[in-house]
């Protein structure tokens, strides 16, 4: 073998095993405050880091690596956990690829329960995606892009439910049952009564015309709350 064919070889070896920074940040749900001295687990590896001052934990994983962040919940916060994201070249760590933990407390996931449609099982996973317009986070005040379509495959049987908002009052997640057949500027989406299967993956894929979008990837490892937060769910791009 050539040398050069020798380097070749030796840089997509290092290529493979290279360490890249993942930024995960736990945020209050409704006021996104840091959740301080958190305990997130991830569930690729059982490594449980605890956040800091700033909600952070910062994790080094391989390029191409897979990433699914589990908060086990406490006093306060409901347990949560993220979709799957995949560690790419130069890693995980600005404002529009950071892996979000937006956590709901005991109260208001119980409120979520009540007014959103549909009946729920306690035994199932409950995932709530939000489907991101161009250069939104999970700080903006209008994270959808209006009229956009959600698709989960494989399909379930239970209906698609997108959250409105409070109209004038606010655009913040109203999650009381409408009528609407796409996202409203909050962009929130629910797919409800998920039965855990570690060996089951879905797919979030996004439609709107004008724009391409990024997709989203999760399991149901266990019953509970699955959110795809801004960042995890699909992002649109302007085509």
């Amino acid at each position: 073998m050539r040398a050069s064919s020798c380097a070749i070889v030796i840089a997509v070896m290092i290529s493979f095993v290279t360490a890249e920074p993942v930024k995960v940040i736990a945020l209050d749900f409704v006021g996104l405050a840091p959740l301080v001295g958190a305990t997130m687990d991830w569930l690729e590896t059982g490594a449980s880091y605890i956040t800091d001052a700033d909600g952070v934990v910062m994790l080094d994983a391989p390029i191409g690596a897979s990433v699914t962040i589990s908060f086990s919940g406490n006093s306060e916060y409901h347990q949560t956990q993220s979709s799957t994201v995949e560690v790419p070249v130069g890693g995980l760590t600005t404002l529009y690829n950071q892996l979000v933990m937006q956590v709901p407390t005991h109260l208001l996931f119980d409120v979520f329960w009540t007014v959103s449609p549909g009946t729920k099982n306690t035994s199932n996973c409950q995932v709530v995606v939000t489907v991101c317009n161009v250069n939104k986070t999970v700080y903006s005040q209008e994270q959808g892009l209006l009229g956009t379509v959600a698709t989960l495959t494989p399909a379930l049987e239970s209906q698609t439910f997108y959250f409105g908002t409070w109209g004038k009052l606010s655009n913040n997640t109203n999650p009381l049952p409408n009528n609407l057949t796409s996202t409203s500027l909050d962009g929130g989406v629910l797919f409800e009564n998920i039965a855990p299967n570690p060996d089951q993956w879905y797919e979030v894929t996004a439609s709107h015309p004008g724009y391409s979008f990024s997709s989203t990837r999760f399991r149901c490892l266990k019953a509970g709350f699955v959110n795809a937060a801004p960042n995890q769910g699909p992002r649109a791009t302007p085509l």
